[in-house]
């Protein structure tokens, strides 16, 4: 049980640790994230609007059983986000994270285009190995990092996303302009 809790905190560490500061500290002469174009491009910003995340589906690199119509709802405001989902396991899941864009920028009239990513903690892997890592196998909940591509035209939007590197998911979204 001691091992678990130092794992969560340590967790908890790294993901508060990667959201920067943005006041002015030029008095104190402190440097900040925001002082280092190459740190502040690698954090990326966040979206523009809020968004209601609908459905996901997912295909799977094995030829093992796994539930391609996940049945997700979530949504994000500014840099949070937050959802839940039936997993590629059968299993609810729920994840809370940030979520952050390298690139944004329009392609045609009122197209747009958008690549970032997502960092959280996500449940419902208890008892699958799917960090790769066995320490963390029975832990309930467990980091995740994922890589997201998405266009989006006026108020509605779609996306792709690989949350590991077997596994792509695409979805729907709704902006609140």
């Amino acid at each position: 049980m001691k091992q678990l809790i130092i794992r969560y905190c340590l967790t908890a560490i790294v993901i508060v640790s990667c959201i920067p500061s943005y006041a002015d500290n030029s008095a104190t002469n402190v440097t900040t994230v925001a002082s280092h174009p190459y740190l502040t491009a690698l954090w990326g910003t966040p979206a523009n609007e809020p968004r209601l995340y609908l459905g996901m589906w997912s295909v799977h690199a094995t030829d093992k059983k796994r539930n391609n119509h996940n049945q997700m709802l979530g949504g994000s405001y500014g840099m949070y986000t937050a959802g839940t989902l039936v997993n590629s396991y059968f299993k609810r899941a729920y994840t809370v994270g940030i979520q952050r864009f390298w690139l944004m920028g329009p392609l045609k009239h009122d197209i747009n285009y958008e690549l970032g990513y997502r960092l959280g903690l996500v449940t419902g892997y208890k008892g699958h190995n799917i960090l790769g890592i066995e320490a963390v196998k029975n832990s309930p909940i467990i980091p995740y990092v994922q890589l997201v591509f998405g266009l989006n035209y006026k108020y509605v939007g779609w996306e792709i996303s690989a949350p590991s590197p077997y596994v792509l998911s695409t979805g729907f979204y709704i902006r609140f302009l």
